[in-house]
């Protein structure tokens, strides 16, 4: 999936006259702008450099974290149709969409710049020109399966989130329709998606998120995904340049529905940090529905049953039976048995 989305940008990058060192000055610009806590206006979406340098760049990262999320709840979201992406960008969301060959009917965009959706809908059409044809600019004329917002919240003031969402959902059916949220790895965002998600439960939203908890356990600190990103020779010969470095990537996100969530048991445990190595042991760290736990396993006791923490990433969904209890770390003993329900990440770094 991903390798065609980067085979065909560098086709699109090889028949283009931008400079590689001028690419990445504007690259590691919009990084800048990011990343800052003030946030001055900067309609990059209008600025033909920076709709490149988006394009090249953060448009695939971007891509990448959507094609996780969606094939990862592709169950949940399989009698979604109709969708309306709000702050389209370069169609990023669609793009992901396209790639992993979801039946829609009609696909709809609001974004700031035409400019910005024209440049992803060129890309869209390269990977399907079928897929191109159902994707239509402005508001829906009429009920959406899902709602869209990708990296928007991000850039608006705390007092105006609700507003601002709340100015969308009457676009959204009144039964059985999702709302998605993606925004950066930072503890803003987070704050934020807490703030949405507890508006939302209010007016009978139901959390899909594979999270063990109804009450965060980390409300206080922050809770993101963490994620390999494989990168294309474009990519790593302009953060060459830079000295940017994106080869794993942080995001956080929210699905709500609006309706019945049957089946939704959410007495299971989730991988919440990298696997630790370290000289003779194993140590991961799991949210679940009793709290933040810490497992160990000792290198001398690894075996076939227990030995499947080896292969545990973070944000897989798990289950480990027997520990002994050694201070707050429960250690694995030869008779544990850890088996992993399910895997959250597309790729997976062999170097991990």
């Amino acid at each position: 999936m991903l390798e065609k989305l980067h085979r065909t940008l560098e086709d699109y990058y090889n028949k283009s006259q931008v400079p590689l060192n001028r690419l990445s000055k504007k690259v590691l610009e919009l990084s800048d702008f990011f990343n800052s806590n003030k946030k001055n206006e900067l309609n990059y979406g209008d600025n033909i450099d920076y709709r490149l340098a988006y394009l090249y760049y953060f448009y695939p990262i971007n891509v990448y974290k959507y094609l996780t999320i969606l094939n990862y709840y592709k169950n949940d979201l399989k009698e979604c149709k109709t969708f309306l992406d709000v702050g389209a960008g370069p169609l990023t969301f669609y793009s992901s969409l396209c790639l992993l060959n979801f039946h829609s009917d009609r696909l709809y965009s609001i974004d700031r710049s035409k400019e910005f959706m024209d440049l992803g809908k060129s890309v869209i059409n390269q990977l399907s020109p079928y897929f191109s044809k159902k994707i239509f600019y402005g508001t829906p004329d009429h009920k959406v399966d899902l709602i869209n917002f990708g990296n928007v919240f991000a850039e608006i003031a705390e007092n105006e989130l609700i507003s601002f969402l709340s100015n969308y959902l009457r676009y959204l059916r009144e039964d059985e329709s999702f709302i998605i949220i993606l925004e950066p790895g930072t503890k803003r965002s987070f704050k934020n998606i807490l703030t949405i998600k507890e508006y939302l439960s209010e007016r009978g939203f139901n959390l899909i998120n594979d999270c063990p908890s109804a009450i965060c356990w980390r409300k206080e600190d922050w809770c993101h995904e963490n994620i390999f990103f494989p990168r294309s020779e474009l990519i790593i010969n302009i953060e060459n340049q830079n000295k940017m470095n994106n080869r794993y990537i942080n995001f956080t996100y929210l699905i709500m529905k609006r309706g019945d969530i049957r089946h939704k048991n959410r007495n299971f445990k989730r991988v919440i940090s990298n696997l630790i190595k370290q000289k003779g042991i194993y140590r991961i760290e799991v949210c679940s529905p009793d709290g933040i736990l810490r497992y160990e396993l000792l290198k001398r006791d690894i075996n076939d049953v227990n030995g499947e923490l080896l292969k545990i990433s973070r944000g897989d969904i798990i289950e480990i039976e027997g520990f002994e209890l050694k201070g707050d770390i429960r250690r694995l003993t030869k008779n544990s048995v850890v088996k992993i329900i399910k895997k959250w990440r597309l790729y997976e770094d062999s170097q991990d």
